[in-house]
């Protein structure tokens, strides 16, 4: 099926952060939804447009910093068919780099714009608001035409400018990108904004270029609640720092089931760091993520596939009931224990229990632990 990615951009090309009105950040972001699910998203949006700006178009700008009212506009945009997809560009670790021009910086962010998008989601068209400076949009059309002219990807159908006044899905797009630049803007807890889109289990993992540290949010009303210790807080930096580490060495990976562990390393290393770090994701919620395109695993699939794996390759990931999150605490760890001790030791015990059987019944001749292979496993069962 045919899917719609409709962007709209938030921040300026000025790197000299001195200058009152220069953005830290540059925010490509919007809404990714099925070809079907247009109708859904219009009928929304006019909902909103009735109710909270007369009719008129829906704008970021036009809320500003009324909190409390832009949390109401998103509790009511998270009820659409569609992911919110966002890439978040660090002006001055790009500027760190030697992007001191506007020529320079925009063909970075097309570069990086394409692969992200493209890549991951290569039967794509892109819609985009014309409105206000459409610098980068337009940089980015010229940048596919010019690189990727073979490709039937890239006809002039795929991507399209849309006048966001009268189109309104162009506009949930607007509001989408400057509330998730706003949030990075001003460096406010997640419960400020955020929130309602996490909770939502709509917001694909968010990319951030260059790649960068993931900074450490205000607690949430559970960890104030019940504090986080210094060894708690050391535990949860090992746990992201693997996690990241995974995420770097295996990122150019073409093979499919190590590209499903990037991506599932991604959204639990998201949900740790901008959700409640203590929450569980689902194992449907991540498995419908992982397929935002295509299928390409089941829930049965994915615990063999991506999750063992994963903890394989030394990235701290906890589960139970309730899902899978990355490990974050003492407590996570000892849960972590208690879930494999429930399985393992029955195991020991019953080869225990066989072995003293056989060797009974056949006067010690036969003792299938003999190798040297299975000298860990006698000293378990001396201890069970």
């Amino acid at each position: 099926m045919k899917k719609f990615l409709y962007l709209d951009e938030s921040g300026n090309n000025g790197l000299d952060f001195s200058k009152e009105g220069v953005s830290k950040f540059f925010v490509v972001a919007g809404i990714l939804f099925d070809e079907s699910s247009s109708e859904n998203i219009i009928n929304l949006s006019k909902h909103i447009s009735k109710k909270y700006f007369s009719n008129s178009e829906i704008k970021s700008s036009n809320i500003g910093n009324d909190i409390k009212r832009r949390k109401e506009i998103l509790n009511e945009i998270i009820k659409g068919d569609f992911h919110i997809y966002a890439i978040i560009f660090s002006k001055k670790s790009i500027f760190k780099n030697g992007l001191k021009y506007k020529r320079s910086f925009y063909k970075y962010l097309n570069r990086i714009a394409y692969k992200t998008m493209y890549d991951l989601i290569p039967s794509l068209s892109i819609r985009a608001d014309e409105h206000g400076s459409k610098e980068f949009m337009e940089s980015f059309s010229v940048y596919i035409s010019k690189n990727f002219k073979t490709s039937n990807l890239f006809s002039k159908s795929d991507f399209e400018f849309e006048n966001s006044k009268s189109n309104p899905i162009t506009q949930i797009a607007d509001f989408v990108a400057g509330t998730i630049a706003k949030h990075y803007e001003n460096e406010l807890d997640p419960k400020e904004i955020l929130f309602p889109i996490i909770n939502s289990n709509k917001l694909l993992p968010i990319q951030f270029w260059p790649n960068q540290e993931y900074g450490n949010l205000k607690q949430s009303e559970d960890e104030l609640l019940f504090p986080y210790t210094e060894l708690d807080n050391i535990i949860f930096d090992i746990s992201q720092r693997s996690s990241k580490v995974f995420i770097d060495e295996n990122s150019s990976s073409k093979d499919e089931e190590i590209v499903l562990q990037v991506e599932t390393c991604k959204i639990l290393l998201f949900n740790s760091t901008y959700g409640n770090r203590g929450k569980y994701l689902p194992t449907g919620v991540i498995v419908n993520q992982l397929n935002i395109d295509k299928k390409r695993i089941s829930e049965k699939q994915f615990g063999r596939t991506v999750i063992g794996p994963l903890r394989d390759s030394n990235v701290f990931i906890t589960s139970n009931l309730n899902g899978y999150k990355l490990i974050t605490s003492e407590a996570d760890l000892r849960e972590f224990i208690k879930y494999f001790d429930h399985f393992i030791k029955p195991m020991i015990k019953r080869i225990k229990k066989y072995r003293e059987s056989i060797l009974i019944a056949s006067q010690n001749k036969i003792d299938f632990l003999d190798s040297t292979d299975y000298d860990y496993l006698k000293i378990l069962m001396d201890n069970v």
